[in-house]
């Protein structure tokens, strides 16, 4: 298996995101495309409409949030995330 992992170079797949606060659980689906170790992908949908999306590249890390009425002015959170975490999550994938 060790072999196997290490002969990935892509990886690419649907999943099922998770979002985890005090006021309750929102289930997103999502796909994740990954070219370790820097290049990542992650896309979020919630009835056919796109959430948010988080690529990062040698030239950075971009972020799309889809903005809500109720959303302008208020810390989405987004703007807390990281090259840094994103490369430390990036790790855990397989290769």
């Amino acid at each position: 298996m060790a072999n196997r992992d290490a002969g990935v170079r892509t990886l690419s797949t649907t999943c099922r995101i998770l979002l985890k606060s005090e006021a309750g659980t929102v289930e997103l689906t999502g796909v994740l495309i990954a070219q370790p170790p820097n290049q990542l992908r992650l896309r979020a949908w919630k009835f056919s409409q796109a959430v948010f999306d988080i690529t990062m590249n040698d030239d950075g890390l971009f972020v799309f949030q889809r903005e809500r009425a109720d959303d302008r002015g208020a810390d989405a959170g987004m703007s807390r995330l990281t090259r840094g975490g994103l490369l430390e999550a990036a790790s855990l994938l397989p290769g």
